[in-house]
């Protein structure tokens, strides 16, 4: 394994991405860039605009080649301002030149970092970018309860419409999720709209850990509960330099004077009680939603998760909290 090699961070949305993925870019010689896969990414960086979000690439799709070659460009470090400007989504936006541009140049001729891609929204494409881009993957698996309730807390939009116009997709990997797909995409029932991406993703999951026992598959839950001892392992696995620093940014985004739950529309917030924020699901999910989320995932969290992670009493859970 190169010490060179770009490293994908992917897993669910809301699954601590953002976290893992700002750690690792504290190593010596290490960059992180966000979300290129993002329908809302800067074009300059990633010069792909994308018609559906959660899109998988293969070499047979259309538009492969072009994402080749924007993720090409994006890990060598070459910045396109000329598309940026071609494709102005928004003023401020164009703003961003000043700030990546730099970037990019001095990455590019000075530095040669090794590049973090952090991106949840590539899960479906991590083979594929894997393979052609020889990329570490790392991915993060986030208990089924905790992911709804970030899900429901955050309002994320409906995507699996975008799901649905993936023709190739539906026939293929997701075919035994096409009716439930379909439920989700005509329903505004958040609960069940987590649960069910959660199962499409933790699935194909599963499929990658058969096909590649070498990627990194991490649980949200063992880094938070112990932070100092994990991420030092991961880092090792990963040929990362951990550091001072490191060790330094993990004790402020962990720290027990940290607040237990992000801000109400604070998307992307590292910095957490990272233990006691854990259980918050069990005390803010009620009963009903919390049987509902394990009854709809549990075929697939079997493989993560004990049944000891789950409330033993939700009712109880739920009328505590209804006294708090």
């Amino acid at each position: 394994m190169s010490d060179g090699r770009p490293i994908l961070v992917t897993g669910s949305i809301r699954s601590g991405t953002t976290w893992v993925g700002q750690t690792l870019a504290t190593a010596p010689g290490v960059a992180l860039i966000h979300e290129p896969f993002n329908q809302d990414h800067p074009i300059g960086v990633f010069a792909h605009r994308w018609s559906t979000q959660y899109t998988q690439v293969t070499d047979v799709r259309d538009e492969a080649r072009d994402v080749a070659r924007a993720m090409g460009d994006m890990l060598a470090h070459r910045y396109r301002p000329l598309v940026h400007l071609r494709n102005p989504d928004n003023p401020l936006r164009t703003l961003g030149i000043l700030r990546d541009l730099p970037r990019f140049l001095y990455r590019r001729h000075v530095s040669s970092p090794r590049i973090v891609v952090k991106d949840p929204i590539a899960l479906l494409s991590a083979e594929w970018l894997a393979a052609r881009f020889d990329m570490d993957v790392v991915i993060m698996v986030r208990h089924p309860g905790a992911f709804a309730w970030s899900y429901q807390r955050i309002a994320e939009p409906n995507r699996f419409a975008d799901l649905n116009r993936q023709q190739e997709l539906m026939a293929g990997p997701l075919a035994p999720f096409a009716g439930e797909v379909e439920c989700a995409a005509n329903t505004d029932d958040p609960i069940y709209q987590a649960a069910i991406l959660w199962r499409i993703v933790y699935s194909t999951v599963t499929s990658y850990q058969d096909r590649h026992p070498d990627w990194e598959v991490v649980r949200h839950e063992d880094l938070a509960t112990d932070p100092l001892m994990e991420f030092p392992d991961l880092f090792a696995r990963l040929h990362l330099s951990y550091t001072d620093r490191t060790n330094r940014f993990i004790a402020l985004s962990t720290s027990e004077l940290n607040p237990v739950e992000a801000p109400i529309g604070k998307l992307h917030h590292t910095r957490l009680n990272s233990r006691r924020s854990l259980d918050v699901w069990q005390r803010r999910l009620s009963s009903e939603d919390i049987v509902r989320v394990r009854h709809l995932t549990e075929d697939v969290a079997d493989r993560f998760y004990t049944t000891s992670s789950w409330p033993s009493s939700p009712g109880a859970i739920a009328s505590e909290t209804m006294r708090s």
